[in-house]
């Protein structure tokens, strides 16, 4: 059985201690690929590095929403990050995307904020057009605006929303669009029997599944570091919600993985 985490901080400092045994671990459960996902130009270099240790890490470059505005905002910023991009470990860009959950209360300064992500939103898409490559999608409390930006890229690029928790009519509107979703350890929490009842009616080429790592750990591991190697338990909740066996899932999930990030079968 073979398993891929499309979504992995691995160069955040959780796992300064111990990433070589987390690796193994992985590798012990079938994880033979992960996707290591930046949030801003200094982690993309370092997961750079990593991909050049772990024959099983692929990386991508970008600014996680919540990033924008930290380094300077400027044309040498994306110049670098287009760089990277082309860097032949590189697999998507991203995570980026539109967060709004945590705002000030100042309107001056929300709206600054605002317009900040929307901007450097709007490079990733423009980019990601201009060089193939697939996004890696971060939406909190902002669909409608994520959406808008969106749109106009439909046919134009690839797109996975990645730790999806949102409605049936949100999973249809990216179904249609020809975008995926991506399930982390939230999925199997006890709470989310709605989740899981939308997993269950998903077509089979539309879903991968990831960890979020080191954030979500799944049950049983609920409030404790998550890791790759846990993403077996987000395919074997997907498959009693699906009524299908585990190794469906993972064979599934890999290929759609395969096939989003062009990664090697």
């Amino acid at each position: 059985m073979r398993l891929v985490d499309t979504h992995v901080h691995l160069d955040f400092p959780e796992f300064d201690v111990d990433r070589d045994q987390v690796m193994v671990r992985a590798a012990c459960e079938g994880v033979h690929s992960i996707v290591g996902v930046s949030v801003d130009l200094d982690s993309s270099r370092r997961l750079l590095g990593l991909a050049q240790q772990y024959p099983a890490l692929r990386v991508t470059v970008g600014i996680h929403p919540a990033y924008v505005g930290k380094g300077k905002n400027d044309a040498n910023l994306w110049n670098e990050l287009e760089h990277l991009a082309q860097e032949p470990k590189v697999v998507a860009l991203g995570e980026t995307g539109l967060d709004f959950h945590r705002l000030p209360q100042d309107p001056v300064e929300t709206e600054a904020i605002r317009m900040a992500q929307r901007t450097a939103f709007q490079a990733h898409l423009q980019l990601a057009a201009k060089l193939g490559l697939p996004l890696v999608i971060h939406q909190r409390d902002a669909w409608e605006e994520t959406w808008e930006l969106l749109e106009p890229y439909r046919g134009k690029v690839r797109a996975v929303f990645h730790c999806f928790g949102g409605t049936w009519e949100q999973a249809e509107r990216i179904l249609r669009a020809g975008w995926k979703l991506s399930f982390t350890g939230t999925v199997t929490f006890r709470k989310s029997q709605a989740l899981r009842a939308l997993a269950a009616q998903l077509p089979e080429e539309s879903f991968m599944i990831e960890t979020d790592a080191p954030f979500l750990a799944p049950e049983p591991w609920r409030g404790r570091r998550n890791e790759p190697a846990w993403v077996i338990h987000v395919a074997r909740v997907l498959a009693q919600a699906r009524q299908q066996s585990v190794e469906t899932i993972a064979e599934l999930t890999t290929q759609n993985a395969v096939c989003f990030f062009a990664l090697e079968g």
